[in-house]
Formats: structure tokens, sequence, C-alpha cells
């Protein structure tokens, strides 16, 4: 049964490497490939390359290879007790968030919508409602 199994992963692969056309004129050209064409693989992508640190051997520091180039272009804020990858994002989200929430409401707009920047401006405006002491 497991020769069968290995015979049949071997076909599978010569198959998709003769419709990819990796054979042995090609192989060593991973350009000939179209897998990132969109504008979001291809920042993807770049995001990865630049977290690289490519002067460092993984086979001695994985993790130093693998995030080095991030660690080095990022500082840990003053007003933050950590900061990582996923950062950058939330914190772009969360202000395109506030952006949307802070718009006058639109007369085509889902009710959700116009209910959930009705409820964001009182929160906002709480302290014209609420005298705190």
């Amino acid at each position: 049964m497991k020769f069968l199994v290995v015979i049949c992963l071997l076909v599978f692969t010569i198959e998709t490497c003769k419709t990819r056309g990796i054979n042995k004129k090609h192989h060593h050209n991973l350009a000939d490939f179209k897998v990132c064409e969109t504008p979001e693989c291809k920042s993807a992508g770049k995001q990865i390359a630049d977290a690289i640190d490519t002067k460092v051997d993984p086979c001695d520091n994985f993790y130093q290879f693998a995030c080095g180039g991030w660690i080095a272009k990022n500082v840990i804020p003053d007003d933050k007790s950590a900061f990582g990858v996923y950062n950058g994002p939330y914190e772009k989200l969360q202000q395109i968030i506030k952006n949307g929430l802070s718009e006058e409401v639109k007369k085509e707009e889902a009710k959700t919508v116009s209910f959930a920047k009705g409820v964001y401006k009182t929160c906002i405006n709480e302290g014209k409602y609420f005298k705190t002491s």
C-alpha cells in the first residue's frame, strides 16, 4: 500500500511539473512562474523579503535570518510594552474605522452603519452631555 501511495505522489509530481513547465531546461528559473501577480500578493512578498536578514545563515540562527530585517527597521515605541508585525496593520485599520465612523451619516448607508456612527459620535461627545468631576 505504501508503495502505491509513493508511486501516486511521484506521478502527481511529474504531471504537475509538466503542466507548470518545469523541466531540465527551466527548473532553475523561478521568474517563469506567474504565481504572485496581484498588487496585494506583491506587497506581502515585499514585506516578507524586507523582514529577512540575508547576512545571517539560517542554519546558524533561523530567527535572526527570518526576522532580523524587521527587527532592525522597527523599534518598540516608547508608549508600548511590545510591538510586532501586526501592530502596524492593526493601527492602520483602527484609523480607517475611526475615520469612517467620524463621517456624516449618508442616506444610502445601511441602518447598522448609521447606528454605529451615531453611537461612536455619542461616545466621543460624552463630555458634552455628562459632567465629570
